[in-house]
């Protein structure tokens, strides 16, 4: 496989691992649809979206982003713009201009019981539309062991799952993380 950066979307996605064989700086056939009779068409750039999000608030895996959700927002600043389904339409729309060959889908923080949903979800997503190729899916390891076990577990019977994302839990406010670490730090 090919290594490489792309900017889409303000990020910076990378193609690198065993994914599928896509990867970023390759080009596709000519898109005729701009061109003129005197010059080539442009080609469109292949890629490899290596962090996206889908979601579909009906389904109850989110309260963060339904309206009376509650996420810090001193970590995220305001996500009241995203506090809308996000699927595989919106994600075609918004990468319209290039080739997606593969892409990762990184957990969206869904409720606790809600994890393994999302990768059975994601996997009918998949089937249905071709992406994603892999998911990073959410798991706590911090949980009791057994938890942890079984969460995993349950994450691996999906073929799409092929790491997990762990967030430690987060101070409410900036004040609250500067009094835990101002704690932490008396002998």
């Amino acid at each position: 496989l090919k290594t490489g950066v792309l900017p889409l979307g303000g990020c910076v996605h990378v193609s690198c691992g065993p994914i599928s064989s896509c990867s970023t700086m390759e080009t596709a056939p000519p898109d005729s649809r701009a061109a003129k009779d005197d010059e080539a068409p442009p080609r469109r750039i292949r890629i490899c979206d290596a962090h996206h999000h889908f979601w579909d608030l009906s389904l109850g895996r989110n309260p963060w982003l339904l309206p009376d959700g509650v996420l810090p927002t001193f970590r995220y600043g305001d996500y009241s713009a995203i506090r809308r389904n996000y699927l595989f339409s919106d994600f075609q729309r918004d990468s319209g201009a290039f080739d997606v060959d593969c892409s990762v889908h990184v957990e969206t923080e869904p409720a606790r019981d809600k994890a393994v949903e999302e990768s059975a979800w994601l996997t009918k997503v998949n089937a249905e539309c071709g992406l994603p190729s892999a998911i990073v899916c959410a798991a706590w390891l911090d949980a009791p062991e057994d938890e942890v076990d079984a969460l995993l577990a349950a994450q691996t019977q999906y073929a799409l799952v092929k790491a997990v994302r762990h967030k430690p839990t987060a101070a409410p406010s900036p004040d609250a993380l500067r009094k835990q670490r101002e704690s932490n730090a008396q002998p």
